[in-house]
Formats: C-alpha cells, sequence, structure tokens
C-alpha cells in the first residue's frame, strides 16, 4: 500500500470515529434533554430537534466538522490536500474539553464526565488523530520491548492495579499503564490497552492520546519517567482540577453513569463480582472483581 493509500485509509477511519463520537453525543444529548422535557416521541421530531433546537445547537460545529470531512475523503486529491490539514487542525481544538467554558468546550467537558460512551469515542477520535498526523511525516518514540519487559505484570497470571492508585498525580493511569505494558508485550489477556472506558475517562481529561501514550511505554520508560511526562503532557496543569476529577472518579456510582453503562454493569456484576460483596461507586467493581478488598 502506498504512503497515500495509508493515508486515505487512516482519514477513512478518522471519519467513522468522528462519526461514531457524534452519534454518542447525540445520544448522550438526548437523554438530558428527555429529563427535562419528556420523552421525544420519534427519530423524525428528535432529528427536527437536532436541526432547530437551541439545545443541541452546540453540537453544530462538530456536525459541519464531520460532513465536511466525509466530503473530502471522497473528493479529489487537490482539493483534500488543500483544506484537510487545517480542517484536522480545527477539529484539534475543537475537541478540547473545558470546564466552566460557555462554548463547544465546557458542554463537551460535561458531556465527557456524564457518559463514558462519549469518553470512549473521544479517545478513539484522538488516537486516530494521532495516527493522521504520523503518516504525514512525525517522528514516534523509540521502541525498546526488552526495557518494557523489566516491568511488565503478565496480566494473564495477574490483576493490572487499581484504578484508585495514582500515578502522575491522576487515578487510572496506573492500571493504564499495566494494560498498555501488556499489550505490547502480548500478556495483557483478556484485558484490553484500548478501547477501554476507564482509561477513555483519563485520556479524555488529561488531551494524551491512547497512540501517544502507547508510544511513551513502548520506549520501557519507568513509573517515575512516565509520571514526569504524565505531568510535562497533561492540558490539565491546575492541580486542584485534577484533585477535582481524582474525587469526581472515586466517587462515581453507577446510578451517576449513562443509561448504557448501567445496562451493561446490571449484568456483568451479577457474573464476574463476589454477590455477597455490595457495590458502591464504579471502582469498587475493578477491586472486588480483582480480590482487593
Amino acid at each position: 500500500m502506498s504512503g497515500r493509500d495509508r493515508e486515505r485509509a487512516h482519514l477513512n477511519n478518522l471519519s467513522q470515529a468522528l462519526l461514531r463520537l457524534h452519534k454518542a453525543l447525540l445520544d448522550a444529548e438526548r437523554l438530558s434533554y428527555e429529563r427535562v422535557h419528556g420523552r421525544i416521541a420519534s427519530n423524525g421530531e428528535f432529528l427536527q430537534l437536532v436541526l432547530g433546537d437551541s439545545w443541541f445547537a452546540w453540537l453544530r460545529p462538530l456536525s459541519y466538522s464531520v460532513a465536511r470531512l466525509d466530503e473530502l475523503t471522497e473528493g479529489s486529491r487537490s482539493e483534500s490536500d488543500a483544506e484537510i490539514p487545517a480542517l484536522l487542525d480545527a477539529v484539534r481544538r475543537l475537541l478540547t474539553p473545558l470546564e466552566g467554558s460557555e462554548g463547544f468546550g465546557g458542554q463537551y467537558y460535561d458531556a465527557l464526565q456524564r457518559a463514558p460512551e462519549v469518553g470512549l469515542a473521544h479517545g478513539q477520535v484522538k488516537a486516530l488523530l494521532s495516527s493522521v498526523r504520523h503518516t504525514r511525516g512525525d517522528s514516534m518514540a523509540h521502541t525498546d520491548l526488552e526495557k518494557v519487559k523489566k516491568s511488565t505484570k503478565d496480566l494473564r497470571k495477574s490483576y493490572p492495579r487499581s484504578p484508585r492508585e495514582k500515578l502522575g498525580g491522576y487515578v487510572i493511569a496506573a492500571r493504564c499503564v499495566d494494560k498498555c505494558r501488556a499489550f505490547l508485550l502480548d500478556v495483557n489477556g483478556e484485558y484490553n490497552y484500548w478501547p477501554c472506558s476507564l482509561a477513555g475517562q483519563w485520556f479524555s481529561f488529561t488531551g494524551i492520546t491512547p497512540e501517544q501514550f502507547k508510544d511513551v511505554v513502548a520506549t520501557g520508560a519507568t513509573d517515575e519517567e512516565l509520571a514526569s511526562w504524565i505531568t510535562g503532557n497533561s492540558q490539565v496543569k491546575d492541580p486542584d482540577e485534577v484533585l477535582k476529577w481524582n474525587n469526581r472518579m472515586r466517587d462515581m456510582k453507577l446510578s451517576d453513569m449513562s443509561l448504557q453503562a448501567q445496562q451493561y454493569l446490571e449484568e456483568y456484576i451479577p457474573e464476574f463480582v463476589p454477590n455477597h460483596r455490595p457495590v458502591y461507586v464504579w471502582f469498587d467493581v475493578y477491586d472486588l472483581e480483582e480480590k482487593r478488598f
């Protein structure tokens, strides 16, 4: 496959990922709208609301970007070569969650906090945006799997760290490292590095992408080196914001999650969590299943 064909394939994958993110946001906003205004009677009525109601107006810049990227991936080479780099830069800026902002960034931040599916789709888009950048000639970190092996847990025989354990100041991050190292060496067993709903929360908050983080872990960096890298590369620089996010993650109840996540856990918990132990918050599911308490 030529470099041009690889780039076109990446762009097609990105276009599909943006469509999934757009749908996840629409689904999350529909639930929020229905809590306030009552059930939407039909998909046709929902479409009319999306097109004309102010509730959904904040999503329109993303809707435009999704449609335009789809057009460019199907259009002429000269047109796409001229416009795609600027469009991708605009998408990167747009998909930056900003707590407290009155624009897209603030609404997007809120959607990421309340809907794990949005976080998952966000992480996939960010990873693909990074991949597209790499196909355009950006350098990648040097891989040293022998060094990675020195710090790797074999997740076919043991568990990753608790989501409560911090690395670089963040909950979830240490667990993400364990799963990434195991994935790189093909000893991850039933554990996914990516996609992962837990990791999606961390990636979406920090602005770090799964591909970007995997490249750094693949260098064989130690926990201490990764902690320093995370601190330097996270978009969140206010330690109070990190503290608030950590506590929000620690305290997230199942009833605070999206309906889809609740439906999934409703079946998952009886199958994998000891039935004599109550689940109070999301992190309990992992610590109980992995026998930490």
